[in-house]
């Protein structure tokens, strides 16, 4: 009786689990994807606040660069650029931010 109970959460339950986190995670960054497209590209008077990194992964990792922006109006976001991008911004830096729902379009340093 208690190996069908291990055999069932092992080679049952947590496969079906691990595959419809799976699904649900694929189908949230679909979603985003739609919905990003779907919006207009904007321009906006921005400052950059802060920039930070995060390293993910174990053996394989990859590393995201998060930027931060706030527009004249007060508003801020966070996008993730490029490593290329992280490097030329600077804390302080002042320009027209474009964007397009939550993606990075670029940044034009006011001169």
């Amino acid at each position: 009786m208690e190996l069908d109970v291990i055999f069932f959460l092992f080679f049952i339950l947590l496969p079906i689990t691990i595959i419809s986190i799976l699904i649900y995670v694929l189908i949230s960054k679909r979603k985003q994807r739609i919905a990003n497209e779907k919006l207009p590209i904007l321009s906006a008077k921005a400052k950059v606040v802060s920039k930070r990194m995060r390293v993910e992964g174990g053996q394989y990792t990859r590393t995201l660069y998060f930027v931060t922006f706030e527009t004249d109006e007060r508003d801020r976001m966070e996008l993730i650029v490029d490593g290329s991008e992280y490097g030329k911004l600077i804390e302080g830096d002042l320009g027209t931010l474009t964007f397009q729902g939550n993606w990075y379009k670029g940044f034009e340093r006011d001169i």
